[in-house]
């Protein structure tokens, strides 16, 4: 093999037990994506079909091996940057992870394993059971989830495409350990799995170690899952489904085809020329000129199996329903009987081949695009040649795809709106709510600062103890001593192990996280209401009984000395701290949470021990307890616990403002990219002038997505 055969372009193997390799050699960063692809989804699970078995596999398969438990496996993500994770679809399962170049044969490594030896520690198929069962409860309380997995019930009758990706929670629950191992020995073979490695890769070495790790995974047989042909729609099927919600929610659509089908390319263009960009269509008649929907988005979905949807997806006012369905409907019909413009035709295009390109610039991405390319179709450059396809799209192509499948007869509708006491007694329901999140303010007699919020409306329960620290506040020369400490409350205390608390937790499929940023650290929990004194009580017991044991403590320096160096190949983040070393000096390391190296290093379990007996005190803390509580007794159960942790005279230290210094750096580098920071002072958190910067922020970079005047 040639290293000219692989440079920039998907090289693709096959491995005598069937499974098939693409190599990507990409050296613009020092990363590698590992991604394998696994013909393990929701409309292939047989007999299995509605308990969510593909899903619950894969949140099992990864927590032991026959020579890791799941402690060391999360050990070796840690050390190699904690970019590693999974899904699961209608059609595949995937397990990814990214890593610096330097780890990349021990991530391929650790991946062969966990996918060919796996061995679901019984406690391990609880635990994800529990989590699942949570993530199955965040759903439903999910409108959009809701309403999507409503729409493909109604335009599906038969086809398995119609079933939820992780089931059914009476057929899920049923589930055992050996159900996981059967449905495991049956899907995850290598003839039914795509390996990409993608990025700073030698090909050669990359072929061999696949070949040496994976070429031993013997084949299993198994009968082919064949899926069952839709019958054709005759008329407008339409659900209709409330829920707890302010506003209403909607998809209309229309079945189409696969993957492979002529009409693809032009389905592609339609849904850009209604749907994409301020100018769009939909944008500029439905929502800016009649005012009938408040956001919308519009896709066309075409699997490689035959179950495709062309699909408009809106929220509005409940009153506005109606009108906003016409009103899109309209628009999408009007395609049908006028086509699109010369204009519309050109600016779709262009859009669809950029968005091509921004996604090929990540390494992740290129990745996962390649690696789809190749499971759905059998060709790693499918995505490269369909863009082709719609270079060549035009009018008549638009009118052919719009008149085949935008009828009345193929159309499904679903909407969600506000329960009918919402709709009908509107007023009173939003003054139920403004009563219901009210919060209560308490002072504890220790100097505890007790907030209270009863939120009925969902079965959880959040719980946050936040305290003044963090790295503003570590000693001189013990840069990331907070961070340490906080990473310690879950290490054990005068009861509990670290694996106790672990277990614990998890057993109910709850959640428990330290936390530490510049001004603050502390703990959050998260419990389903039911669960709610157990996740109590161990929060209390973290944070007042915390022991700091030294083997634990050099196990999460080691963890913290790696994410330090693991920050070192990533250069924004090597240039950010140089930017913060430009504007603060020697008090630069106050924005580096994570510490710095050499102080870290030399950091004692006593040095973070002295942190928490100071600071990790009652009249330092703000505890806040929001969800399906009862205030009465909540603050009753606090007084009783934490209530009696004695008051220890805490007194803030005095800490001096930071001092800009304005200036220039250049560095040079030998890499491929340029990074730039340009920053100012800004206001201080009490400042009312606060809320304009952040309105300044939405304007010119968008709020949480890219957006604004810099962007554009």
């Amino acid at each position: 093999m040639k290293r000219s055969d692989v440079s920039g372009r998907p090289f693709k193997l096959n491995l005598d037990n069937g499974m098939t390799v693409i190599l990507i050699e990409d050296h613009r960063t020092p990363l590698v994506s590992i991604q394998l692809f696994v013909r393990a989804g929701s409309i292939y699970e047989g007999k299995y079909l509605g308990t969510g078995v593909s899903h619950f596999v894969e949140h099992v398969i990864g927590t032991g091996t026959v020579t890791r438990n799941r402690r060391e496996i999360d050990r070796l993500i840690e050390l190699m940057g904690n970019i590693a994770n999974a899904y699961t679809s209608r059609d595949h399962t995937k397990y990814y992870h990214t890593v610096p170049s330097k780890h990349f044969e021990m991530a391929l490594e650790l991946l062969a394993d966990y996918i060919q030896n796996p061995t679901f520690p019984p406690e391990e198929v609880e635990i994800q059971r529990g989590v699942i069962l949570s993530e199955l409860n965040k759903d439903s309380d999910e409108p959009t989830r809701k309403l999507l997995d409503n729409f493909y019930e109604t335009a599906f009758r038969v086809h398995p495409v119609r079933i939820p990706i992780g089931g059914y929670r009476e057929l899920f629950e049923k589930l055992t350990r050996d159900d996981l191992i059967d449905y495991y020995n049956t899907a995850y073979s290598p003839e039914a799995m795509t390996l990409v490695i993608a990025g700073d890769i030698s090909p050669e070495r990359a072929r061999e170690k696949a070949a040496e790790l994976f070429g031993g995974f013997e084949r299993k047989a198994s009968e082919p899952i064949l899926l069952p042909e839709e019958p054709p729609q005759s008329s407008t099927r339409r659900s209709e489904i409330s829920a707890n919600v302010e506003i209403a929610y909607g998809i209309m659509g229309f079945r189409t085809v696969s993957l492979f089908h002529r009409d693809v390319p032009a389905l592609e263009v339609i849904a850009a020329v209604l749907g994409t960009g301020e100018s769009c269509r939909i944008s500029r008649i439905v929502k800016d000129r009649k005012r009938l929907i408040y956001s919308f988005d519009i896709w066309s979905d075409t699997p490689s199996y035959d179950a495709g949807v062309w699909a408009v997806e809106f929220e509005t006012a409940p009153d506005k329903i109606e009108a906003a369905l016409d009103a899109i409907l309209e628009e999408v019909f009007r395609v049908r009987s006028e086509g699109v413009t010369d204009e519309e035709l050109r600016k779709a295009k262009a859009v669809l081949e950029s968005e091509h390109i921004f996604a090929m610039q990540s390494i992740e991405e290129i990745a996962n695009i390649i690696g789809a390319d190749e499971y759905m179709t059998g060709d790693p450059n499918f995505s490269e040649r369909m863009l082709e396809r719609i270079r060549q799209v035009d009018h008549e192509d638009v009118l052919r795809a719009a008149e085949r499948y935008f009828s009345e007869d193929n159309l499904t509708v679903s909407i969600l709106t506000p329960e009918r006491n919402s709709i009908a007694g509107r007023s009173v329901c939003i003054s139920k709510r403004s009563t219901q999140h009210q919060i209560r303010r308490f002072t504890l007699d220790n100097g505890i600062r007790l907030l209270l919020c009863p939120e009925e409306d969902s079965p959880v329960v959040a719980i946050t103890a936040i305290m003044p620290g963090g790295s503003r506040y570590d000693p001189p020369s013990k840069s990331g001593a907070f961070q340490l400490m906080s990473r310690m409350l879950l290490k054990g205390t005068k009861s509990r192990t670290a694996q106790d608390i672990a277990d614990e937790v998890e057993s109910v499929g709850a959640s428990l996280d330290p936390f530490c940023g510049r001004e603050f650290f502390g703990c959050s929990a998260s419990m389903l209401s039911k669960d709610f004194k157990l996740g109590f009580e161990i929060l209390l017991d973290v944070l007042r009984n915390s022991i700091f044991d030294p083997e634990q403590f050099l196990k999460v320096k080691e963890e913290a000395v790696a994410e330090i160096r693991s920050e070192s190949d990533d250069w924004v983040t090597v240039s950010k701290k140089r930017f913060y070393q430009t504007m603060f000096g020697d008090r630069a390391h106050e924005f580096y949470p994570v510490g710095e190296l050499t102080s870290i290093e030399g950091l004692t379990p006593h040095d973070v021990f002295d942190l928490y007996l100071r600071y990790c005190v009652p009249d330092n803390m703000v505890l806040s307890i929001f969800g399906d509580i009862d205030p009465d007794k909540v603050r009753k159960l606090v007084s009783e616990s934490f209530g009696t942790w004695p008051k220890s005279g805490y007194s803030p230290p005095q800490i001096s403002p930071l001092k800009v210094k304005p200036g220039k750096a250049t560095y040079e580098e030998d890499i491929f990219q340029e990074v730039i920071f340009l920053g100012y002072p800004s206001v201080p958190i009490g400042s009312r002038r606060r809320f304009a910067v952040r309105v300044l922020k939405a304007i010119l970079s968008g709020m949480d997505y890219p957006g604004g005047r810099l962007y554009n």
